[in-house]
């Protein structure tokens, strides 16, 4: 019992250096997403728990667990040549993801009250759920929603991909 204590008094000594070093935390934050092309840029939000390990006082590393929204807006035209008829569809997709960012991060002193920092890395994530609304030359009466975006069978192009991954920039204060 007494070799068991002494072990447990070495491994907490041990870990203590290191657990000053590692932080946790709760983060929530603003999403701005768009499709590519000319098309507007839609607010969402992510929100969840963090962790960042110091290696210095300016440099860390961090990565969260966090669920996003990643809405876009899109408008295609499209015709047929038989009738000339022109039509104008109206897309919103709302997908949400579970994400795992990994941030190299950069803290620094803009104040004696106020620390900044900025991050950038990868980011993976996969699909959870969400929308589409398909709108058909704006009439209320041609509106079609999908709930399941992330299925294949989904109709046409309006599947999205249920894992992700790209480029990560965070700023904080």
């Amino acid at each position: 019992m007494k070799k068991f204590l002494l072990f447990a008094a070495l491994v907490v000594a041990a870990i203590m250096p290191s657990a000053a070093q590692f932080r946790f935390g709760a983060e929530a934050g603003l999403n701005l997403s768009h499709e590519i092309g000319h098309n507007p840029l839609k607010p969402g939000f992510s929100i969840g728990a963090t962790g960042e390990y110091n290696f210095t006082n300016h440099w860390a590393l961090q990565t969260s667990l966090s669920l996003s929204s990643q809405p876009t807006k899109s408008e295609i035209n499209w015709g047929t040549i038989d009738t000339g008829e022109m039509h104008k569809e109206t897309v919103e997709y709302t997908p949400y993801y579970l994400s795992i960012p990994l941030r190299a991060t950069y803290s620094f002193n803009a104040s004696q009250d106020i620390r900044l920092s900025v991050g950038f890395g990868p980011q993976i994530g996969v699909g959870l759920f969400g929308k589409t609304s398909i709108i058909d030359n704006g009439k209320e009466d041609a509106k079609a929603s999908y709930t399941d975006i992330f299925n294949s069978n989904s109709p046409g192009c309006y599947s999205n991909n249920r894992f992700q991954y790209g480029f990560n920039a965070r700023i904080g204060a």
